[in-house]
């Protein structure tokens, strides 16, 4: 593989971050299941909604964010989350660019996460993949998760019928 880096977020990144989630969750997010099945939630199309939502998450807590580098070029990130108390911890959003994937950018991604996770002190840890995800859900068997439990998101139109 070309020289891959895997490394701290900082500050430069938000660009590429914000680039890769708006072009790469196309069909992988729950906004973008509600959008087809409700049309667009507000003033913003899916893509804007996961896309501000990551970068938030980013700007707030940039020491959870690890991002994948390709001969110099941001190419793919992962968040996560730990709690001290509890000794869990849990992967977060993470994409690679659609123009990179299949090179083991994300299982390399995963497998930095769990060690940082791993550093820090957690027990165990979880992840949350939509069902029809497989590529993320290779990922994360290669790295050895195991599926605990499906959940089953319903959703009500409340504005239907009314005038």
């Amino acid at each position: 593989m070309e020289d891959l880096v895997i490394r701290p977020m900082g500050p430069g990144d938000l660009a590429a971050i914000r680039d890769i989630t708006w072009r790469g969750w196309d069909g992988m997010t729950f906004r973008e299941l509600v959008e087809k099945r409700h049309g667009p939630l507000g003033s913003k199309s899916w893509r804007d909604w996961k896309a501000d939502d990551v970068v938030a998450g980013c700007e707030g807590h940039p020491e959870c964010v690890l991002v994948a580098e390709l001969d110099g070029k941001v190419v793919g990130y992962a968040t996560f989350h730990f709690s001290q108390a509890e000794g869990y911890g849990h992967v977060g959003n993470n994409c690679v660019d659609p123009d990179c994937r299949g090179r083991g950018v994300g299982t390399a991604l995963n497998e930095a996460v769990l060690a940082r996770l791993r550093e820090l002190g957690a027990r165990i840890v979880a992840v949350t993949t939509l069902e029809h995800d497989l590529p993320a859900r290779r990922v994360y068997e290669k790295n050895g998760f195991v599926e605990l439990v499906r959940s089953v998101t319903f959703t009500l139109d409340l504005s239907e019928g009314e005038e």
